[in-house]
């Protein structure tokens, strides 16, 4: 039986050398997308958990609210709510 050597290349596939150019090629995508992953705004930035869910300000304003209240009738004072630049402020009077 007779033995039939067959290189790499014959296959298609070959050794990379450092210097390659397909070995460059592949270096500069993988670095290319690494820093434009690195550098991509997140998609949810929100200033802390639950910001801008209905349900999740509506505890909080009422939380905020409760406290308010009880701050001011310990002074025996009324709560007065109002709205400077989107924030709700609580006063007592």
């Amino acid at each position: 039986m007779k033995e039939i050597e067959v290189g790499l290349d014959a296959v298609g596939l070959r050794t990379m050398y450092p210097g390659d150019s397909n070995m460059k090629w592949t270096v500069l995508a993988c670095a290319t997308l690494v820093a434009g992953c690195a550098n991509f705004p997140p998609a949810d930035d929100r200033s802390f958990p639950g910001a801008g869910q209905p349900a999740v300000d509506e505890m909080r304003e009422s939380r905020a609210l409760e406290l308010a209240e009880s701050n001011c009738v310990s002074q025996g004072k009324d709560v007065h709510a109002g709205r400077v630049e989107g924030q709700t402020v609580y006063n007592c009077f």
